[in-house]
């Protein structure tokens, strides 16, 4: 029960009509069972809500009024009772006579029951529902044969996931005989349910091998989809369930013609799988760009994330067979690309498209969704308020939505080789899939794309350096993972050494485990630390380091925030030290921030209040207090003002992502864990340091595990003092790292990671204010160049 009213609340505005309908039937019944009339009321209303609302199979609207009449009866609601029974005597005639209301009922458990317990991949209980839903059709004299193919389909489902291959065949067929020749084929959910069973007839031929029977199944299915935009009209529940339907139907086509490739090494099956593949990932940027809110956008990609696996690892096979086709190398890019930062990416597009006054009702929209969650008033008002507003609040984005997908490939990949080029920058990013790392390299002279096997040796080397850094350490003691960060150099770093010629910088992109791992301590084969030898600059994505460099600028460190609100703790409020696990003074922030800014906001002034007040006005904003990460709810992770009386002194990752921050231009997160969160395929880690990035904020430092309060404060002056001097952050940031090692006072500990790899930059380097016009004369002279042999080309065309 637990599970389902979880599952309830976890549905957002793009797909929940369709969920809730079916999940609000089955907690009706369950609450019915256990004798819970109030609460079963309730969920059956709702659940006619979005029967009625979407227009559903109007049988089962039928049942669910029979069945909200027996609860108003018991309940001696005798007015709502007297209105259910008009509407059944009024609309009987859509209950066939042959169908019992008892036993539809029932069978609508079961047959929920039994896809709940699919999803939580409980397969032997899902198997044991059906075949109940299945046995009361089957005793019921003239049943419906829709439920009944409906409910044959699932098991022949639940049948495959338990590899029972002949018994899963022999269901699907029954299941699409049964809706081909009985159903309304305009119907979309019939139609997806014949779909879905000749979908599941080639699957189990791809995995009996029976590649003939496989083409001709999918050969079979209706792909006469419309293709529509964001502004359609078409419900968005057919949209979203009609997408799902294609992306499913040209994956599996994509798969049977890979797999007919590596059995008979024909190039033209693996031209079709690719081109299968290339619409298939059209399609899930378009349900990406449908879905408004956030948890559906990252469910999207966690669902495709094995898709984009497959997809590399047929474009791999294309490139290897013609390594100098700059068109798959770039589409291998574009795939990678697309796994970086998606949702970001859609929303920094989507704002950039914007108008104020667009942003400004956004934000009054947002704001009033804030008060209400805070009001004093009942969970359904309050609900009910939040689902209008959230309604709005997609209306107004639906517009920008549709351009956020990146179209121009080759626009972007030009766009950064040219600014790679101006910076003396390599970008390498890493895609992390089950069986292969897939890696991409960039620079002015170089493009290239090449994958690691990610054997046991290879991934045992990644998790012991991760549990070195995240589960087995302490600043006390000796970095336990040396041996593997060696290991790591020579397997994500060595290999492209070459490529590094003419590099000062390396710009780095990556996923799974290799997002917790700072690069700065991988040691080569001299026993030099990578930072000993690089610049190192984080960034989420290839686009959103273009879009960070278009709004660089020269560094005012005149304007300046620093807040220290526990510099020392002498507040009473005892209920907020509870709360608070035991916090701890911070005696040294004040030293890391008095030379930044000669007015720092300390202790009691450094409330929650002011920031929010101020945060807008200062183009460099320095944080240096706690911060608690949760790792399962990571947009409940925040960061820790002044204690106020009554009044809420933490700023969580939600409310910080909801901010607009476009002016500012670097945020020092001087906190524990501030680059740590959770982990979400196609995104990247949520933390605290990607929710600023999320509100416009240009560039980010962070913090990656709990710190040393004095060696962070050593390394922040340092940073700072080094960007006053003109140096780029990344530049800044390495100077200040090697000052800190070779820092006489901190000998016994500067070898020791622990101390100072945890702080991170995710933006850009930015160029150097004594190099700025000379780079904006070369990028002058280029362009004025480029114009001359444009023209001479011209005039010798026109001869």
């Amino acid at each position: 029960m637990y599970y389902l009213i979880a599952g309830v609340n976890n549905f957002t505005e793009n797909t929940q009509d369709y969920n809730y309908k079916r999940y609000y039937n089955l907690l009706g019944v369950l609450y019915y069972e256990k004798q819970e009339y109030h609460s079963a009321y309730d969920f059956v209303s709702r659940a006619i809500y979005y029967y009625e609302k979407n227009e559903y199979n109007k049988v089962n609207n039928f049942v669910l009024h029979y069945n909200k009449c027996k609860l108003a009866q018991k309940l001696g609601y005798s007015s709502v009772a007297e209105n259910e029974m008009k509407f059944i005597l009024d609309n009987k005639e859509l209950l066939p006579r042959y169908i019992n209301p008892e036993l539809f009922s029932q069978f609508e458990f079961y047959l929920g029951s039994s896809w709940h317990n699919f999803q939580q991949k409980k397969f032997f209980e899902s198997l044991s529902d059906i075949e109940n839903a299945i046995k009361i059709i089957d005793d019921t004299p003239k049943a419906s044969k829709v439920e009944h193919a409906k409910a044959l389909y699932q098991k022949g489902l639940i049948l495959y996931n338990l590899d029972s291959l002949d018994c899963s065949k022999k269901f699907y067929q029954k299941a699409k005989y049964l809706f081909k020749y009985i159903v309304d084929v305009n119907n979309y959910e019939s139609n997806a349910i014949i779909n879905s069973s000749y979908i599941g007839l080639a699957q189990i031929s791809i995995k009996k091998k029976e590649w003939e029977n496989a083409h001709n199944y999918l050969d079979s299915i209706n792909l006469n989809f419309t293709r529509f935009t964001v502004q359609d009209s078409l419900s968005k529940d057919h949209r979203i369930f009609q997408l799902d339907q294609e992306i499913e139907i040209l994956t599996t086509k994509a798969d049977v013609a890979f797999n007919i490739y590596l059995h008979d090494q024909k190039k033209e099956y693996l031209e079709e799988a690719s081109n299968y593949y290339l619409r298939a990932e059209e399609s899930i940027d378009i349900l990406r760009q449908v879905s408004y809110q956030f948890a559906d956008k990252a469910a999207i990609l966690k669902k495709y994330h094995q898709f984009y696996e497959k997809a590399l690892n047929c474009f791999y096979q294309l490139y290897e067979i013609d390594p100098e086709n700059e068109l798959t190398k770039k589409i291998i890019f574009k795939l990678v690309e697309n796994n970086h930062s998606a949702i970001l990416k859609d929303h920094k597009q989507s704002l950039e498209l914007k108008s104020d006054s667009t942003k400004k009702i956004e934000q009054e929209l947002l704001q009033k969704k804030s008060d209400i969650l805070k009001a004093d008033i009942s969970d359904s008002i309050k609900e009910d308020s939040i689902k209008i507003l959230n309604i709005r609040l997609r209306l107004l984005n639906s517009k920008y939505l549709e351009t956020a997908n990146d179209s121009n490939n080759e626009e972007l990949f030009i766009a950064l080789k040219s600014s790679l080029a101006l910076r003396r920058s390599t970008y390498i990013s890493y895609f992390m899939g089950s069986d292969y790392l897939y890696v991409i390299l960039v620079n002015k002279n170089n493009f290239l794309v090449d994958r690691i096997e990610l054997n046991e040796d290879n991934k045992e080397i990644i998790l012991k350096t991760y549990e070195a850094l995240h589960v087995k350490r302490s600043r006390h003691i000796a970095f336990t993972g040396k041996k593997e960060a060696k290991k790591l150099y020579q397997l994500l770093i060595e290999p492209y050494k070459e490529y590094f010629r003419t590099t000062d910088q390396i710009l780095l992109t990556s996923g799974g485990l290799l997002s917790y791992i700072p690069f700065d301590l991988l040691i080569d084969r001299n026993n030099k630390y990578l930072i000993e030898s690089y610049q190192i600059c984080n960034t989420l994505s290839a686009k959103e380091w273009l879009r960070s460099i278009e709004k660089d600028r020269e560094i005012d460190m005149e304007n300046v925030l620093a807040m220290a609100p526990f510099t020392s703790l002498k507040f009473n409020d005892q209920q907020f030290f509870r709360n608070s696990s035991k916090l701890s003074e911070l005696p040294h922030t004040i030293k890391e921030i008095r030379p930044i800014c000669q007015t720092p906001i300390l202790n009691r002034d450094a409330t929650k209040e002011y920031f929010i007040n101020n945060v807008s006005d200062y183009p460099i904003i320095h944080l240096a207090t706690h911060a608690r990460i949760n790792t399962n709810k990571p947009e409940y992770s925040h960061i820790l003002f002044y204690p106020e009386p009554h009044r809420e002194s933490r700023l969580f990752a939600h409310e910080i992502a909801s901010m607009d921050l476009p002016n500012t231009h670097i945020i020092s997160l001087s906190a524990c864990q501030t680059g740590d969160g959770q982990w979400r395929e196609g995104e990247g880690i949520v933390s605290l340091a990607r929710a600023f990035i999320y509100a416009g904020a240009s560039n980010t430092l962070m913090s990656m595990w709990i710190a040393d309060d004095e060696a962070t404060a050593f390394i922040f002056q340092k940073f700072y003092h080094y960007i006053n001097m003109g140096y780029g952050k990344a530049k800044a940031l390495r100077k200040a790292k090697l000052d800190f090692m070779a820092e006489s006072k901190f000998k016994s500990i500067s070898d020791n990671p622990f101390y100072w790899a945890h702080i991170q930059l995710i933006g850009n380097n930015g160029p150097p204010r004594e190099d700025h016009k000379v780079i904006l004369l070369i990028v002058f002279v280029s362009f004025c160049i480029s114009c001359v042999v444009l023209c001479i080309h011209k005039l010798q065309k026109g001869k």
